[in-house]
């Protein structure tokens, strides 16, 4: 019994110390006042793999990205308005003890076109992941494009109660 106690902890000792991977987020949101809709596009898309420019993995990415907001902006129809995203991914391999391992930042920054800031999602991720692997891209940057779209289609539901409102007051 004492045998398959020290066994059991060892396992989860060891399935714990191996799991390296971190993964964190920062958002920062400043819409207008209301009333505002918009729609979001990709406008600029930059990946740089231990200091390389990647192009190809660019294009992927854009198209990735272009995607996900098409299939996910019905909210949107009423948008008046289109605020442009600049996605820049960079990740950089380390060792750590023998094995090889990948921090990766990406940034979201959604402008308009004069180049006012709406809005920024970034992640940090640390682990053996990698940015080249296309479905990683599809993942970490579904993840950041949902926030966004989450913050604009709860701000988009206080827009439309807010004209009710208004609507009932006349």
């Amino acid at each position: 019994m004492k045998k398959l106690k020290l066994i059991f902890i060892l396992i989860v000792l060891f399935s714990v110390s191996s799991c390296v991977t971190k993964r964190k987020h920062g958002s920062w949101q400043e819409y207008p006042a209301v009333p505002f809709f918009c729609r979001y596009q990709v406008a600029d898309v930059s990946v740089i793999i231990d200091h390389v420019r990647e192009e190809n993995i660019a294009k992927q990415l854009f198209i990735i990205a272009e995607t996900h907001l098409e299939a996910n902006q019905n909210y949107a129809r009423q948008s008046d308005k289109t605020l442009l995203l600049d996605i820049t991914v960079e990740q950089r391999s380390f060792m750590q003890n023998v094995e090889l391992y990948n921090s990766i930042y990406v940034s979201c920054i959604a402008r308009d076109e004069d180049g006012n800031m709406y809005a920024k999602e970034n992640e940090y991720i640390s682990g053996k992941q990698t940015f080249v692997a296309s479905a990683e891209q599809n993942i970490i940057i579904s993840r950041i494009l949902n926030r966004l779209i989450n913050q604009q289609k709860k701000r988009n539901r206080d827009i439309l109660k807010y004209e009710k409102q208004t609507a009932k007051a006349k």
